[in-house]
């Protein structure tokens, strides 16, 4: 009898501590990572505003793309890391939403671009597809940052400027 009252006891007690009615799951919440684009203190808007340059020179962007990888939060004991990757865009999507577990946090730290492992492995999809302009097919990986516009300034063709930021060397 002892055995059996025993065993179901050890049974509840196995239940109880896989079960989410006796408050073991984790809550979830959403971290939302926005991104306030400026130049010259004020917003950026692609192809509508003039911005200067430290040397006064006038400029107009016509595109600003950058990816986020790699997010982390945590506090003084513990960090959570996330591999997601996010196409942020200042003619489009200027946030990221990362699912994490729900409780107070005191440090968020990002890449900005993808790591070697993401860079060296080819052309992927969702954010990372190259039909969103931000893989160089010249040379296998991604573009990590991207600024493009306009200046009377530029010597280019077309007065174009163009800044893209990318690449990997192994050690």
């Amino acid at each position: 009898m002892t055995k059996s009252i025993f065993i179901k006891y050890l049974f509840l007690a196995a239940l109880a501590g896989n079960c989410p009615m006796w408050g073991t799951a984790q809550q979830n919440a959403e971290l939302i990572i926005k991104f306030n684009l400026v130049a010259n203190n004020k917003p950026i808007v692609i192809a509508d505003s003039n911005y200067y340059t430290a040397f006064d020179e006038p400029y107009k962007l016509s595109r600003l793309k950058f990816y986020v990888s790699n997010v982390s939060v945590g506090d003084e004991k513990k960090v959570d890391r996330y591999s997601n990757v996010f196409l942020i865009d200042a003619g489009g999507l200027d946030s990221a939403t990362i699912t994490i577990r729900s409780q107070t946090y005191s440090q968020v730290s990002f890449n900005l671009g993808v790591d070697s492992i993401l860079n060296c492995s080819g052309a992927q999809d969702g954010d990372l597809d190259p039909l969103n302009g931000m893989f160089w097919t010249w040379n296998s990986g991604y573009i990590f940052f991207k600024l493009e516009g306009y200046s009377d300034s530029s010597r280019a063709d077309l007065q174009r400027i163009e800044q893209h930021v990318g690449g990997y060397r192994s050690p």
